[in-house]
């Protein structure tokens, strides 16, 4: 049966780790899986003594079997230049000779065959891989600093010890006899040589498929899922029918994943700590479904074509703001360009949607400004269409045919209250990125109050834009959308002049915070400021230390009118 299978080198191996330098780290020896494929690197059992190949002159290894492939994990140990300026330098010359006489000689230049182990950061090489595949990051758990690196699930696999690089013999019917490492330039050691019979690159190079996935145990949970040569997302859950045209899911009984591997990779599912079972991909790839074990796999798309589509107001036909879900007949979410199909992993956070995606139970909407695009799955696909509550959500199944380009759809309105004298809005607003707009205006709102000066911790805590100088510069920023915004400025101050400067810089009132203390006195002038500039005070009540005033407090104080939450339980807020 065609395989992979290493070569070895054990008796040219004239190194040790110590040539890596003064900390090696830990680099894989002997029997090892690199990008899931075996290598031999050094003697068996694994030593760190005499395990590499460091070529001071030209030196050779019998091969001595067919290969339609060779895969030799190398590195190059210091760059032939500072700065990465020796892109292209031949490092040396690897010598194919085949059954026959035939010598076939491949350059090894820098940057491109091979490559300096660390890597600096935008200087991997053109025609190598790194020795390991990408991965998923821990799906339920991440380092506070790495909250947004989370949201794109997949990390690159950076090299630990090598890099891998192939080489395709020209005539593969004819075998390798041996192959000869020639020294050209800077010092580089080789690790490992395996070569392969199988039909296929030894690098995934196809592009990841949709699998829909049934656990046969009739237990619901999270499944893991694991790839040996090539990669998966994790699987989530599909949801189930119980759903509203425009609204969320709840989970439903199966799952979904996408997987980019090699025909010859082996993908096990399991569950908790029970292994479900495992296929080879190429079976799945080839019958269209798979059975294993305590799982079924469905490959579930026949092509997608890149389709650019519009959401239009039916009376007008003008693109309208709006929330979007795009999933094939089997339940596959497809969003838009630039979106996540399911957003914040089932995490449970509560404040992961933020920047253009909202979830709801299961179902993840897309906020656009009307246009959108990107792939979308040949034949049927069911859409979700939601804009506030003045259009009729639409749930429409539509026929992708090949070669498709453009979609229209069109949303009713089913009431215009803004005829009618009522402006939507929302009037506690953390503004922390221009994002919570577009979704605004897919909601179908027209006015925004709030504060913040973008993704900074007082603006995640306090709705406030503090000062003069915060509040002019947010209202600039502010000024290219049609929205009518409502900026608080910051009440916890006992100085007429500050909140003088502040009504002068645009607030449009002042929010009194009890991470600042809403003590009597800070109400008390919030409110006398008010008074002077004929604005309103949000009073954020301080619950630890009773001072949400009660309402005879407030009548000895003289105030008039606040707006105020969070207050103590024991404490009742009577103003009027």
């Amino acid at each position: 049966m065609p395989s992979y299978e290493p070569v070895d080198l054990s008796g040219i191996c004239n190194a040790g780790v110590e040539v890596l330098g003064d900390e090696p780290g830990d680099v894989p020896l002997g029997r090892v899986d690199l990008r899931g494929l075996p290598f031999l690197i050094g003697p068996e059992p694994p030593s760190a003594e005499r395990c590499l190949l460091l070529p001071g002159a030209p030196t050779s290894v019998g091969i001595g079997r067919l290969a339609r492939r060779v895969i030799i994990a190398h590195r190059l140990l210091e760059p032939g230049a500072p700065a990465g300026h020796a892109v292209g330098q031949t490092v040396a010359e690897y010598a194919f000779h085949l059954a026959g006489g035939e010598v076939v000689v491949a350059p090894i230049r820098e940057r491109f065959e091979i490559q300096v182990v660390p890597t600096e950061w935008g200087r991997l090489p053109f025609l190598a891989v790194t020795d390991i595949n990408d991965h998923n990051l821990p799906r339920f758990e991440g380092r506070w600093d790495e909250a947004g690196v989370r949201l794109t699930e997949h990390a690159m696999g950076w090299p630990v010890g090598y890099y891998l690089w192939c080489w395709e013999n020209p005539d593969p019917e004819r075998p390798v006899e041996q192959l000869e490492f020639i020294p050209r330039g800077g010092r580089f050691v080789v690790a490992g040589v395996t070569t392969s019979d199988v039909d296929e690159h030894p690098f995934v190079r196809e592009p990841a498929r949709p699998v829909r996935l049934v656990a046969k145990n009739g237990r619901n949970g999270v499944l893991d899922i694991a790839v040996d040569r090539g990669v998966a997302t994790y699987p989530q859950p599909l949801p189930g029918e119980d759903d509203r045209a425009g609204w969320g899911a709840t989970e439903g009984t199966s799952a979904y994943t996408s997987i980019a591997a090699l025909p010859s990779a082996t993908v096990a599912v399991r569950q908790g700590d029970d292994e479900l079972g495992q296929v080879r991909w190429g079976d799945v790839e080839r019958d269209g479904r798979a059975e294993a074990g305590q799982v079924s796999f469905e490959l579930v798309e026949g092509g997608r074509n890149w389709v650019h589509v519009r959401v239009v107001d039916d009376a007008t036909g003008r693109p309208v703001p709006c929330r979007v879900h795009f999933r094939s007949a089997a339940g596959i979410p497809y969003q838009p360009h630039g979106h996540h199909n399911h957003v914040t992993q089932n995490l449970g956070s509560w404040h992961y949607d933020v920047g253009g995606d909202v979830r709801l139970g299961q179902r993840s909407f897309a906020y656009i400004d009307g246009t959108c695009q990107g792939w979308l799955p040949r034949g049927d696909v069911v859409v979700d269409v939601a804009r506030g509550f003045e259009y009729e959500p639409l749930r429409q199944t539509v026929r992708i045919e090949p070669g498709q380009r453009d979609l229209t759809l069109r949303i009713g309105r089913v009431a215009d209250m803004a005829s009618e004298g009522w402006w939507s809005g929302d009037s506690h607003v953390h503004f922390l990125s221009p994002s919570q707009i577009h979704e605004a205006l897919a909601a179908g709102l027209t006015t925004l109050g709030g504060g913040g000066t973008g993704p900074s911790e007082g603006s995640k805590a306090t709705t406030v834009t503090p000062g003069a100088w915060h509040l002019k510069q947010a209202h600039r920023a502010l000024d290219e959308f049609p929205f009518n915004f409502l900026l608080l400025g910051k009440g916890n101050t006992v100085s007429a002049a500050a909140f003088e400067e502040q009504a002068l810089a645009g607030a449009g009132g002042y929010k009194v915070h009890e991470d600042w203390g809403s003590t009597p006195a800070a109400i008390d002038a919030a409110l006398r400021g008010a008074d002077e500039w004929g604005l309103q005070v949000a009073l954020h009540s301080d619950s630890l230390n009773e001072a949400a005033a009660p309402a005879s407090r407030a009548a000895r104080l003289g105030w008039s009118s606040c707006a105020a939450m969070h207050a103590a339980v024991a404490s009742t807020v009577g103003i009027e």
